[in-house]
């Protein structure tokens, strides 16, 4: 298909008048210096964007320039070089580049930074700053090109720009456009860009559409141009598509096109491939004529009503209509009540409802009002209190309802108003006890921990049995299967989500049911998840042995190459080999439990669940517990292990605290991100996003601190949160070994069957099938022409040694680095360690468990106190509680036992106490035995001095419960 121009493909094409010449011509001679090519609708655009008028400003400087299209047609390209070369050859430029989610403008600096790197562009650039939120390419002339996000704020606070582009141009809001238009006023040739696709339903985009309608009504001074298929168009005509996307087929293919044909909606199809708006092809359920031929301007209402309560998509409004039934049969219909949501919030309407109670027959709440849901699922008919649906109405048909007649009491609500505060009203839900214990359930099962025994779930009442491949054996109904709590099973929490998290899910938009003041911080915690979750996973990858294959493209062939899978455990070994020295074996409580903490470790079996809070920590630096009360029992609490690579946390270096937290619980399929909770000071937010928009319920916690207490490996001042066990170093000395097996496998298989040369031997003296010719018994080659016989050369195999020898070299560098014996390595040296030796090898990894678990004592009782005050309670008398560990040295049984005896000689109080009996080596079990047992003895031996009289002079003495030291000699009358 031959290049077309822009006013043959372009649906819409309004140009602004008066042009008299443009400087796209000498960008465009730039444009092929450096290798740029653009197609002839691209400069067809640029030319009408960088058209003039005779007095030199830019003809589309006061309406600016807009471009709609579907996606993937090169637009971020065409515009991105453009203000490339015009900063490099106009002095003093400075764009602007702002995107609405964080991740479209990052994408789009580094792309012009690989520009920046092209031989004939580069000289023009003087440096690139990198740092977040501070993007830009900074140009020897001194022009600039600015990149931020404008869901981070981004624009607010400059001076003066020269041209302002606006990428994702669908979701921007007319308030963002009044932020950021007044700072092109000061430039004396200003360019204001708006590019994006139809927008969405639920899309912040007036301030597209209105410029879209400004054009389309015939506004002079801008450029508007829309490349789309026909209203009409047939989805699958190929023609329709080439209308649409100018690359089609030549750089987006069909099986590109095809592919979103087959996964997205129709709608959906049409906006993202198509381009074309939504409002082409909406239908209206009343004509708006008919509607408007209708209208009664004084109507008669007198009777009973029914109410109904609605949002449009984007929740910026909320509407009340009415219905009332006329004796002749027919209805009469209106909207009552029409507000903002942003500035009156939503608990207005329960107390405009409960004013007209008395004269209504009906309320029809909408679920996206109700339950903060698209409007589209059904929540089933009203029913009435006298009344039942009309048995002919489907179940999710809401648009009738039987009613009584007579006035009736307000039905119990189900939902509590929540008073209104600073323009928004937070929703406070008092959920019942079976649906409370069914979100517990589904956000442990999310995270992919099993909740306590005996806790939220129970034995399935009937059982059904599942094949290997996942089908049931017993049918697909299970909708008369029912957990302990009630629940049915087919309603119960999926856990088949994606062990993989989308990043791309994490760009959100607002969230119903969250303070203004705390949006912020949620998108900075997303932020944070976003840059690290990378790291965390290539380290998750080096922990499971399942890290790719790093090859120098050298000496290992292909073949062996694409089939190498890992067999190197050092960074495992890195984590285990500390994390198995901090065994917890329980809690030290000096004088009474006044707290129950003893309860509450074996409530929420801390002895298994913070060693995989140690194990995590190690692998990705650190891991985070978090501390809850039960919805069930509000004096029940609940400690949840989370890992870093689903979490993220801001830390507040005056506090020496975590400042807020967010841990990821629930995802689907494809890896995106449906559920989430936000941990700050005095509340927690159960965000869920499963259907949009997302909305969240508040929790408070009446606490000044965030309830999530960090465990840390090496915390710095530099590095709060740590540093992982699996570091640059172990991974890369990971490869090393990795590449070094498998040139010793590549090595073995080339040697594998003997390499013979013949010499003056023809060709035809060997069969094709080579092997049986090496393994046949007898073999005869006989003379050449010449009459002489032919010569036989082996090659000697290569010695193994080298690869083995740089093996043993790489291991030894690894021990090194993790602190652990070279020969738990996989490695014999020559020579044996000494005992010695090894003992020296080992206390350098004790050592640091000595401090990790001092460490990790600090964060137990941290989380402890949180549980306290989280009950009411104070945690001042808990100063004294310590986790005991065990210890991290091995020493034999008969020196502890001999170290025993000689301490307790000196001082008896120490074999009846649990600290020496600790140090003699035996479990917490053994010891809490122990002493129960030496307790005993010593009550009963008071006991039998009391019955006895007592010895001594009455006086009772004390039993002997352990070793006693040398008793002084009797003396004589």
């Amino acid at each position: 298909m031959s290049e077309r121009r822009l006013s043959e493909i372009a649906r819409h094409l309004v140009q602004p008048s008066d042009i008299v010449g443009s400087d796209f011509n000498l960008v465009n001679r730039a444009a092929v210096k450096a290798g740029i090519r653009y197609d002839l609708w691209q400069q067809g655009f640029l030319y009408l964007l960088l058209a003039k008028r005779e007095d030199g400003r830019y003809a589309c400087g006061a309406g600016g320039a807009v471009l709609s299209s579907c996606r993937q047609i090169g637009k971020t390209f065409m515009i991105g070089t453009a203000m490339f070369i015009l900063c490099a050859g106009r002095k003093g430029t400075l764009v602007i580049w702002t995107a609405h989610h964080t991740r479209t403008s990052d994408e789009t600096f580094n792309d012009l930074c690989e520009l920046a790197r092209t031989p004939v562009l580069a000289r023009y650039v003087d440096h690139i700053r990198r740092a977040n939120g501070q993007q830009e390419i900074r140009f020897s002339n001194g022009s600039r090109i600015m990149f931020g996000a404008r869901e981070n704020g981004f624009g607010r606070g400059l001076h003066s720009a020269d041209i302002e582009v606006f990428d994702e141009a669908q979701i921007l809001t007319v308030k963002a456009l009044d932020n950021l238009i007044p700072i092109v006023n000061t430039s004396p040739n200003p360019l204001v860009v708006l590019m994006g696709n139809p927008p969405k339903p639920g899309d912040q985009s007036e301030a597209f559409a209105e410029k879209r309608a400004n054009a389309l009504a015939g506004s002079d001074g801008m450029l508007y141009v829309e490349l789309s298929a026909d209203p009409d168009a047939d989805p699958d005509d190929r023609d329709q598509w080439a209308k649409a996307n100018p690359s089609y087929p030549r750089r987006t293919g069909e099986e590109a096109i095809l592919r979103m044909r087959n996964l997205l909606a129709e709608d959906s199809f049409r906006r993202e491939a198509l381009g074309i708006w939504d409002e082409t092809a909406s239908v209206h359920v009343i004509d708006p004529d008919v509607w408007a031929g209708e209208t009664i301007e004084e109507p008669d209402t007198t009777g009973l009503l029914a109410f109904g309560v609605d949002m449009p998509p984007d929740r910026g409004a909320l509407a009340i209509g009415y219905a009332i039934r006329k004796p002749d049969g027919t209805a009469l219909v209106g909207v009552e009540e029409y507000r903002s949501t942003g500035t009156q919030g939503v608990a207005w309407a329960v107390e405009w409802l409960a004013e007209r109670w008395a004269k209504t027959a009906a309320v029809v709440v909408d679920g996206a009002v109700a339950g903060h849901e698209p409007a589209a699922r059904p929540q089933g008919p009203p029913r009435a209190r006298h009344g039942h649906p009309d048995p002919r109405l489907g179940r999710g048909d809401r648009s009738h309802a039987r009613y009584d007649p007579r006035p009736q009491d307000p039905p119990p609500a189900r939902r509590r108003a929540a008073p209104v505060g600073d323009g928004r009203a937070r929703r406070h839900a008092a959920r019942s006890r079976a649906e409370r214990g069914g979100r517990l359930a589904e956000e442990r099962l999310g995270r992919g921990h099993q909740p306590p025994a005996g806790r939220h779930f129970g034995p399935a009442r009937r059982v059904y049995d599942q094949k290997a491949s996942g089908t049931q054996t017993e049918g697909d109904d299970m909708s008369g299967f029912y957990l302990a709590d009630g629940t049915r099973l087919d309603m119960a929490p999926k856990v088949n989500g994606s062990p993989f998290l989308s990043t791309s899910s994490s760009l959100i938009g607002p969230i119903i049911g969250v303070a203004d003041e705390d949006m912020p911080v949620i998108r900075q915690l997303l932020k944070v998840w976003r840059d690290k979750y990378p790291r965390n996973l290539i380290r998750t990858a080096y922990y499971d042995a399942k890290e790719k294959f790093r090859d120098f493209r050298i000496s290992i062939p292909d073949t062996i190459k694409t089939k190498a899978r890992p067999m190197i455990g050092w960074p495992a070994k890195a984590v285990r080999s500390l994390s198995d020295l901090s065994v917890l074996e329980g809690l030290s409580i000096p004088g009474d439990d006044t707290h129950g903490l003893k309860s509450l470790f074996d409530d929420n079996r801390l002895d298994v669940e913070i060693p995989q809070c140690i194990v995590s920590c190690y692998t990705h630096s650190c891991s985070f517990m978090t501390v809850s009360a039960d919805p069930d029992d509000e004096d029940r609490i609940v400690f949840t292990p989370r890992s870093a690579d689903w979490s993220s946390a801001i830390w507040d270096r005056m506090n020496r605290r975590i400042a807020a937290a967010l841990t990821i619980t629930e995802n689907d399929a494809e890896g995106r991100i449906t559920g989430f909770d936000v941990w700050l000071p005095r509340r927690v937010y159960r965000c869920r996003g499963r259907i949009m928009p997302w909305t969240a319920e508040a929790h408070e916690t009446h606490l000044d601190e965030c309830t999530v207490v960090p465990f840390i490996h090496d915390p710095q001042m530099n590095r709060p949160f740590g540093r992982s066990r699996i570091n640059r170093t172990v991974m890369s000395l990971t490869d090393i070994g990795f590449r070094t097996v498998v040139r010793m496998e590549a090595s073995a298989e080339f040697y594998s069957v003997p390499k013979l040369w013949f010499l003056g031997a023809d060709r035809d003296a060997f069969s094709d099938d080579t092997w049986s010719s090496l393994i046949s018994a007898i073999n005869a080659i006989g003379k050449d022409e010449d009459g002489d016989l032919p010569q036989i050369n082996q090659i000697t195999q290569a010695s193994m040694q080298p690869h083995s020898d740089m093996l043993k070299t790489v291991a030894m560098l690894a021990a090194s680095e993790m602190s652990v014996p070279v020969d738990e390595m996989g490695i014999t040296l020559d020579n044996p360690s000494s005992a010695e030796a090894m003992a020296a090898a080992e206390r350098k990894l004790t050592r640091i468990a000595d401090r990790q678990n001092r460490i990790f004592t600090r964060a137990i009782r941290d989380m402890l106190a949180i549980a306290v005050r989280l009950r009411g309670e104070d945690p001042s008398d808990m100063r004294d509680v310590r986790p005991i560990w065990s210890p991290t040295r091995e020493v034999s049984i008969g020196a502890r036992a001999d170290a025993f005896s000689k301490i307790a000689q000196v001082q008896p109080a120490f074999a009846q106490s649990e600290a020496g009996w600790r140090y003699a080596g035996f479990s917490q079990d053994d010891v809490t035995s122990i002493i129960s047992a030496v307790k005993t003895q010593q009550a009963r031996g008071v006991l039998d001095q009391l019955v006895n009289g007592g010895a001594d002079g009455g006086q009772p003495t004390q039993p002997n419960t352990g070793p006693r030291g040398p008793q002084p000699a009797e003396q004589g009358a």
